[in-house]
């Protein structure tokens, strides 16, 4: 079964969902490319993705 985790753009603020195994994905508001973080925030309930270089 695939479980599915928050990740939070840091670039536009929203909340996308991805695959728990996938470590890039491509925000789906602002098109930017995210590396999901290992840092939680329990606040956003949602992993950080930051700007991939």
């Amino acid at each position: 079964m695939e479980k599915k985790k928050n990740v939070y753009c840091i670039k536009c603020s929203k909340l996308n969902s991805s695959n728990d195994q996938i470590n890039e994905i491509v925000c789906a508001y602002c098109q930017s490319h995210l590396d999901v973080s290992i840092h939680y925030s329990n606040r956003l309930d949602a992993y950080l993705g930051y700007l991939a270089i």
